[in-house]
């Protein structure tokens, strides 16, 4: 298990950007805490409301599907930001909260041997950055969104895929 960051490392390590406040910096500490993945495949409370795969090899299969809402709400996010120049600042937020989280999860610099395991992983910290991004430009829908996606990493699953039509649909986890 990585070392846990603590603060004023996650505060180190994230530079001087001053759109990352405190909240945002308790956030991502929060989260380094999490033991990634630990329940995969195993049942979850809100069953009723997912659909689900039972192998790293399924999941791994539906990963692209999520790319279809991830992407359009991730484009608003940037246009809610209204000038190039936040977008930059945007993307950098965005960036350094994936690297917090990666690092804490120690694949920033190493990655394991299971391919999909990996990918999640990857997939992770970007959810993990677009999140912070969302909090920072105040987007409500893709707050809410990606809310719920980091809340199913954050109990130890992985939010692979997409099934159906945003805003309709359901979440596929692992």
């Amino acid at each position: 298990m990585p070392r846990m960051l603590t603060k004023r490392e996650l505060r180190r390590l994230i530079g001087n950007i001053r759109e990352i406040d405190d909240p945002t910096i308790e956030l991502l500490h929060s989260l380094c805490r999490t033991k990634w993945f630990c329940n995969v495949g195993k049942s979850h409370p809100r069953d009723f409301l997912l659909c689900r795969v039972k192998t790293w090899r399924a999941a791994l299969s539906r990963a692209s599907s999520l790319s279809n809402v991830r992407g359009p709400l991730w484009a608003e996010v940037m246009l809610a930001s209204k000038n190039q120049r936040k977008v930059r600042r945007l993307n950098i937020v965005r960036a350094k909260a994936m690297q917090a989280i990666l690092s804490s999860a120690g694949r920033w610099s190493g990655l394991g041997e299971n391919k999909a395991e990996n990918f999640a992983y990857f997939r992770l910290g970007e959810d993990v950055g677009y999140y912070t991004g969302a909090l920072l430009v105040g987007h409500a829908e893709a707050i809410l969104w990606w809310q719920n996606v980091v809340g199913f990493y954050s109990e130890g699953y992985w939010p692979c895929g997409w099934s159906g039509s945003y805003p309709g649909g359901n979440l596929i986890v692992y």
